[in-house]
């Protein structure tokens, strides 16, 4: 047993291990002869997830080198800002960086680049968190829980984005989708019927329909049958 977090005695090498718990699961960060290096190899580890310091007095010292190689972190759109010593959250759109702000915590950081990946469809560095929380999902639709695509926003009733077109003035529901990018696919397909601007303008019809999994076309097609003949409605 050890005084210092993370660090404990094996006695078949007669040395200090060093390791670190991450979704359940304990990571091992090396053997070593002093008790104290083997706490600094923690606090690198620890520091990279905000978590408490055996040496936090050192944090500045810690703080420039956890990020890795360039000050980068092991979360998609995360960098540790020199200047500001504070974790940097940014996400490229369009080819450009949109900078999402700073914090003190790396996961708050990773965090706020998953709101923003999340409304476009992208890879999440929390997906479990984001599956679960369902103020976080209604978040990532922005006000309201709208989408920046036409006809999809956020049922919080089913945790899923919602295509849906208005037809002879009423709201034609075209499916429930766990991405965004699917939603806004479906609705193309529906709005490119009746001539109407889509999401995706460079993509024709059929190709507008690969983007859709399998599971739904079934789904859009008695919505074309609906949208050809109006009068059904």
């Amino acid at each position: 047993m050890s005084r210092f977090k993370g660090v404990g005695w094996y006695k078949s090498s007669c040395k200090w291990m060093a390791q670190i718990r991450i979704d359940s699961k304990k990571i091992y960060l090396g053997y070593f002869d002093d008790e104290e290096a083997a706490a600094r190899a923690y606090d690198k580890a620890a520091a990279r997830m905000g978590r408490p310091l055996n040496f936090p007095a050192e944090d500045g010292d810690i703080r420039a080198v956890k990020g890795g190689i360039g000050g980068s972190s092991h979360f998609r759109g995360v960098s540790w800002e020199k200047r500001k010593s504070k974790w940097k959250a940014q996400i490229q759109i369009d080819g450009k960086e949109k900078y999402l702000g700073c914090f003190d915590d790396e996961d708050a950081a990773a965090r706020a680049v998953d709101k923003a990946a999340a409304r476009m469809g992208r890879p999440l560095n929390f997906p479990a968190a984001a599956a679960t929380d369902k103020d976080t999902r209604a978040a990532t639709g922005g006000i309201g829980g709208s989408s920046h695509f036409k006809g999809v926003s956020w049922n919080t009733s089913t945790s899923m984005w919602n295509a849906s077109i208005q037809i002879d003035g009423e709201q034609v529901c075209l499916g429930y989708f766990d991405d965004e990018e699917e939603a806004a696919s479906a609705y193309d397909v529906a709005a490119e019927r009746v001539a109407r601007p889509l999401n995706f303008p460079a993509s024709d019809g059929d190709k507008a329909a690969t983007r859709v999994s399998t599971h739904h076309v079934e789904t859009k097609k008695r919505a074309h049958s609906e949208i050809a003949t109006p009068s059904s409605l």
